[in-house]
C-alpha cells in the first residue's frame, strides 16, 4: 500500500468520534468528573491519535475484504487504551472472531483506487487553478494598462498578424514574419513605460487569439507550449485563429494549421517538397470518413 493515509478533516465534527471521545474519557476519569473544554481537547488529540495508528497499521496489513488478523485486544494494546476496540462505532468496527477484526469500508476510503481518485481530482483542480489565474493576470494586466492609457485603441493587445515590411539593398520592401519580441512591442504599456511582465509568452499568443475571435484560446494547451518551444510566432496563430473563427472552427484546428504549416515549412527546407507552398489546413472529417 502507499505510504500515507486519508484523514478526513470534519472527522472531529463527526457524532461518532465526539461520543467516542466522551467513551474514551469515561475510561480514564471518574463518572461524576465534569468534562470541561481542557479535557474534551485532550481527549479529542487522543482519539485521533488511536485512530491514525490503527489506520496506519492497517494501511499496510490489512486484506482485501477489510480483515486485519488482530484481535480487539490486539487493538488496545497497538493504542495503548485498555476497552479502545470495544467503543468503536459499529459502522467503523466490527469482531469477527477471537483472531479477526474488520475495519468497514477501510479499502473504499484509504485504499489503492481511493487514493488514485483523490490524487486525479487534485490535479485536475491545479490545471484549472493556473489556467483561471494566468488568463485572469494577463486580461487583469490588459484592463489595467489600458486604462492608464485611454489614447490606445481598444484592442486587448495589438499584435499585428500581417508581416511587417523590412527595406531591402534597393529600397523597395520585403516581408517577414513578425517575431515574439515584435509582437509585444505593441503591448499596453504600464505608468513606467514598460509592456506587462506578467504577459507570457503562450497568453499573449491566446490574447492575440481571441482578438480575432478565438475565444477558447487555452494558454496551457500542452500543443500550443510544444509550437512556443519550438519557435513559433505570435503571427503565425493569429492568423490561423482568424481562418478559424472565419469558418466557425476551434481552438485545436487553429494549431493543427500552425503546426501543419509548420512542418510543410521544414519539409520544404529538407528539400523534401519541390512544390509551391500552400497555406495547410486539416484534412476534412467527412473526407477522411469517406476515404475510410
Amino acid at each position: 500500500m502507499s505510504g500515507y493515509i486519508l484523514l478526513a478533516k470534519d472527522l472531529r465534527s463527526d457524532q461518532r468520534f465526539r461520543r467516542l471521545v466522551r467513551n474514551v474519557i469515561a475510561l480514564q476519569h471518574p463518572p461524576t468528573c465534569n468534562v470541561d473544554v481542557a479535557t474534551f481537547a485532550r481527549g479529542e488529540t487522543l482519539v485521533l491519535g488511536a485512530l491514525a495508528k490503527v489506520w496506519m497499521h492497517a494501511d499496510t496489513h490489512i486484506r482485501a475484504d477489510n480483515i486485519l488478523d488482530m484481535s480487539a485486544d490486539e487493538i488496545d494494546e497497538l493504542v495503548g487504551i485498555a476497552g479502545f476496540a470495544n467503543l468503536l462505532p459499529a459502522d467503523w468496527f466490527q469482531v469477527i472472531d477471537a483472531d479477526h477484526v474488520q475495519l468497514v469500508d477501510f479499502l473504499e476510503h484509504n485504499g489503492t483506487k481511493a487514493k488514485k481518485k483523490v490524487a486525479g481530482a487534485r490535479r485536475q483542480e491545479r490545471f484549472r487553478s493556473k489556467h483561471r489565474t494566468e488568463l485572469d493576470d494577463a486580461e487583469a494586466l490588459h484592463h489595467e494598462s489600458t486604462c492608464n492609457a485611454p489614447a490606445l485603441p481598444s484592442h486587448p493587445i495589438p499584435i499585428p498578424s500581417h508581416p511587417i515590411p523590412a527595406k531591402t539593398h534597393g529600397g523597395a520592401r520585403a516581408s517577414k514574419p513578425i517575431s515574439n519580441a515584435e509582437a509585444l512591442q505593441g503591448a499596453p504599456r504600464g505608468t513606467d513605460g514598460e509592456p506587462p511582465a506578467m504577459v507570457t509568452r503562450a497568453a499573449a499568443v491566446c490574447i492575440a487569439m481571441r482578438a480575432e475571435g478565438l475565444l477558447s484560446a487555452n494558454p496551457s494547451h500542452p500543443t500550443l507550449l510544444a509550437l512556443l518551444e519550438g519557435g513559433a510566432e505570435v503571427g503565425e496563430f493569429a492568423a490561423a485563429a482568424r481562418g478559424a473563427a472565419a469558418k466557425g472552427k476551434d481552438f485545436a484546428y487553429a494549431l493543427a494549421v500552425v503546426r501543419g504549416q509548420r512542418q510543410d515549412a521544414a519539409s520544404i527546407a529538407r528539400g523534401v517538397s519541390a512544390g509551391p507552398t500552400r497555406v495547410w489546413e486539416p484534412p476534412d472529417e467527412e473526407n477522411v470518413c469517406a476515404q475510410a
